[in-house]
């Protein structure tokens, strides 16, 4: 009589749970890149903008003598009806001389937004990056998790 006695695997059985972990591992893959991709180009898009607004900012300062809106009061992109208006947008200026729009965040919700503010001789302007963390960190301003740039970087 003939008993047998399987103590392993099959050839077939081996390339079935290769081809599955395989196929696993690169979904995972696939959808991490697509994630960070993501995040890369809204961040070059707000890196983009903050030079936007930055330069609308400077050359109002240059033709008026002040940096644009009030001294003293935080402005954010996410509270205004018409943010990208360049005249009397999130920014209360007319800065349509300088730009046709004035930039929003591309997420512009609570943690993702632009903030600007001046006082009678510095301005700063901020955004939260989700790609580009280390130049957050690295800017030279005082809040680590936070993109920072303009001429006093505490204001904020």
């Amino acid at each position: 009589m003939y008993t047998s006695r399987s103590h392993g695997f099959t050839i077939a059985e081996l390339i079935l749970t290769i081809t599955l972990i395989a196929f696993a591992v690169s979904t995972v893959l696939v959808y991490i890149n697509a994630t960070d991709a993501q995040q890369k180009t809204r961040d070059d898009k707000r890196l983009n903008d903050m030079n936007t607004i930055e330069r609308a900012v400077l050359e109002y300062r240059t033709d008026i003598g002040v940096y644009p809106d009030v001294s003293g009061t935080a402005r954010t992109s996410i509270n205004d009806l018409n943010p990208t208006k360049s005249s009397g947008g999130w920014i209360k200026a007319d800065l349509s001389r300088y730009n046709s729009y004035l930039p929003i965040d591309p997420l512009n919700n609570a943690t993702y937004h632009y903030t600007y503010i001046r006082n009678e001789i510095n301005y700063e302007i901020n955004c939260v990056l989700e790609y580009y963390l280390e130049r957050a960190q690295n800017d030279g301003g005082n809040n680590p998790a936070v993109y920072e740039t303009g001429s006093n970087l505490t204001l904020l």
